[in-house]
């Protein structure tokens, strides 16, 4: 990390950093370099590609197909139906 990707960094970000502040970053994304490198080096040989860190299982029950009823039948508890649908008021004018 250095005072020209500093620079171009800040353009893309739209920010300015005074003098001291940029050694302050300058400093902390040295820091972030060093975590990265150090991830960079962690042994993966082996490990299979995952989403999760936790194996997760779905819970979701089976779905059951259920005969559908009747529009008619629904349309008989409507205040109000049109073309076989029900007829709402308005929620805003």
């Amino acid at each position: 990390m250095n005072n020209e990707v500093l620079a171009k960094m800040e353009d893309l970000a739209l920010v300015r950093f005074d003098e001291a502040e940029r050694e302050s970053v300058l400093a902390e994304m040295a820091d972030v370099m060093a975590c990265l490198d150090a991830i960079k080096a962690a042994d993966t040989e082996g490990t299979e590609p995952m989403i999760y860190v936790q194996a997760l299982e779905n819970v979701f029950r089976e779905d059951e197909v259920h005969e559908f009823p009747r529009i008619d039948d629904i349309l008989e508890n409507a205040p109000d139906e049109m073309e076989h649908q029900f007829v709402a008021p308005p929620t805003f004018d």
